[in-house]
């Protein structure tokens, strides 16, 4: 194989029946499509017109994607940067760099070197590299895709000017328990649970989102991964409140990198009115709608009681719940049960069993 320079990065795949003429179409697509996420990330973080957090932009797209060619022989995957963009002035670090893209290969091999040497600083190395919690989150995601299966051996290859090789095994177990230690740790950090409706998606781009509005009348953006498509597009569709959780970070909005589990989630138990403990527990529904042919606004309601509360957000909602249902509660126990409906006389015991104490 002719080495070009240490833009080039061999991933080589082998194992039974594995040759050129029978490249494992899944295997291969998985490796291309984590692969090049691996490299945005990491591009997205290490450049400066990058940025670290939201949409990735259209010129790191154009700037970090791999130009890739086949091997023949076992099934080698050469990539390189499709885009240059040239260096005048080289860095003092790396002089001999002759592109900016060639900074994100350096620093992909070193954090792969890390991962793989025997020392137990390792940890201290990644997060020298990447001292951002989320960043260092999306890169340990997309590596630990990249871990190879039962009965498969693969390794990627940098290849420098002189000819010089450095060797990433990934079937090592060392190499494998750091990465999904180290993708486990990032997830313990940073866990976050969002309640709210889902109001907008977008998955027509690389990167698909989603965003709530949470029940605090903020929008949270959400990745959404390919698996749960179809859930988040039928509660988007139902309008349908969802609990939601997952590992992101919290800044302007909460922004949710991974989902570990999204639920419906349109009932609310109100066990208290201000300090007074209720008897008991009230079940009440949470809905997000149109109100009076105004504005979206959260509902709060209980339809067997006959009582809703509306607002901005669910709390100020379930305020406004618990002051009418208490308002009604002192209403009805004024009134004597014969002059009381059917409806009404049940609506007055509900309430006395849910604010009177039993004796």
């Amino acid at each position: 194989m002719k080495m070009r320079d240490t833009l080039t990065v061999l991933y080589k795949i082998e194992g039974d029946n594995i040759s050129i003429d029978r490249a494992p179409a899944e295997l291969v697509g998985n490796i291309l499509l984590n692969f090049q996420g691996l490299v945005y990330s990491l591009g997205q973080y290490y450049d400066q017109e990058g940025r670290m957090y939201g949409r990735r932009t259209k010129s790191i797209e154009d700037k970090y994607t791999l130009r890739v060619s086949f091997e023949e022989g076992s099934v080698v995957l050469r990539m390189s940067p499709f885009y240059e963009d040239l260096i005048l002035h080289p860095s003092e670090e790396f002089p001999e760099q002759k592109s900016k893209q060639e900074n994100v290969f350096h620093k992909l091999r070193e954090l792969l070197v890390s991962l793989q040497d025997e020392g137990e600083d390792y940890r201290s190395r990644v997060r020298n590299l990447i001292p951002d919690h989320a960043a260092r989150f999306t890169v340990f995601n997309y590596l630990n895709e990249l871990l190879p299966k039962d009965k498969i051996q693969e390794s990627i290859i940098f290849c420098d000017l002189t000819g010089q090789t450095i060797t990433i095994e990934m079937n090592r177990r060392i190499f494998k328990d750091r990465v999904s230690n180290g993708l486990r740790e990032e997830i313990e950090t940073d866990r976050l649970e969002i309640e709210g409706v889902i109001v907008r998606l977008k998955d027509d781009s690389p990167d698909p989102v989603f965003w709530i509005k949470t029940f605090d009348n903020k929008l949270s953006r959400i990745s959404l991964p390919r698996e749960r498509r179809t859930k988040v597009i039928k509660f988007l569709t139902e309008r349908v409140p969802v609990r939601l959780f997952g590992v992101g970070a919290k800044k302007k909005f909460a922004e949710i990198i991974e989902i570990d589990g999204i639920e419906q989630n349109k009932e609310l138990i109100i066990d208290h009115i201000g300090e007074n403990q209720l008897e008991k527990p009230i079940k009440a529904e949470v809905s997000f709608e149109k109100y009076d042919d105004k504005d979206d606004f959260w509902v709060v309601r209980n339809e067997e009681l006959g009582v809703v509360g509306v607002d901005d957000t669910v709390e100020k909602a379930r305020k406004v719940f618990e002051k009418d249902l208490h308002e009604y509660y002192l209403f009805y126990k004024e009134i004597p049960n014969n002059e009381l409906t059917e409806r009404t006389l049940k609506i007055k015991e509900k309430l006395i069993q849910i604010f009177e104490l039993k004796t």
